[in-house]
């Protein structure tokens, strides 16, 4: 099964929620990605959240609060 991952804009959840795929069993998640031809995440690496967490980070640097 595919993994999903979360953008920090929250667009792939902007889209789930226009058009209607909240609500899907993760046994349903293979064959509604392919009834809607929704692309296939890539895989994340092992240092993927190291990599996020450097990337919030200097976002969060670069910002005024």
């Amino acid at each position: 099964m595919p993994v999903f991952s979360i953008v920090s804009d929250n667009t792939q959840g902007k889209h789930a929620h226009t058009c209607g795929h909240w609500g899907v069993m993760l046994s349903e998640v293979e064959r509604h990605m392919e009834q809607f031809k929704l692309e296939i995440p890539k895989r994340l690496t092992e240092d993927a959240d190291k990599l996020a967490i450097k990337d919030f980070e200097s976002i969060y640097e670069a910002t005024s609060h």
